[in-house]
């Protein structure tokens, strides 16, 4: 394959036995990493391709190459770039993060079940996914902004009800 390559994350570090790799992707290619049967390690002048065997996340992007399969072969790899032919990205435009919708849950008081935990005084944006910032006894504290945690949004009353996990709130 020829032509540009983009450099759309890197290997963070080997996982396992097997050869499998903790990669970080970022957020406008995971659908194009997600859909790659092939990918590329190195720079965009100086690379080297490997078929993807298997992707998958726990809850990091966790992939297996083909031919990769020892913990010393991924070793090897170290840090590496990943690309992918510029032919084969899906062009995306990333909204800006004021246009964002989970951005209106700014000032909403956030509750664990019935109970308050804090006012929302933002939300961040990681490459995984989405976190609420609030402070609790004068800390920030993050907590994850996952689908599955949130029992309900009430607009009107501007309340997000998560069930946060147990020991969350203690980590930071």
């Amino acid at each position: 394959m020829t032509g540009p390559f983009q450099l759309i994350g890197k290997i963070r570090k080997s996982h396992g036995l097997k050869g499998e790799l903790r990669i970080f992707i970022e957020e406008e290619y995971l659908d194009d990493i997600i859909k790659a049967k092939l990918l590329f390690l190195g720079s965009p002048e100086n690379n080297i391709p490997y078929f993807i065997s298997s992707i998958r996340s726990a809850p990091n992007l966790l992939i297996k190459l083909e031919e990769v399969d020892s913990k010393e072969q991924a070793d090897a790899l170290g840090k590496a770039g990943i690309l992918l032919p510029e032919a084969d990205l899906t062009l995306i435009e990333i909204a800006p993060v004021s246009e964002d919708p989970v951005d209106q849950l700014i000032g909403y008081k956030l509750f664990d079940r019935e109970r308050l935990i804090a006012e929302i005084i933002r939300i961040d944006s990681y490459p995984q996914q989405k976190m609420i910032v609030c402070h609790v006894d004068g800390k920030e504290k993050l907590i994850p902004l996952h689908e599955e945690l949130i029992v309900s949004i009430e607009h009107e009353g501007q309340k997000l009800i998560m069930n946060i996990p147990d020991g969350l709130l203690d980590l930071q």
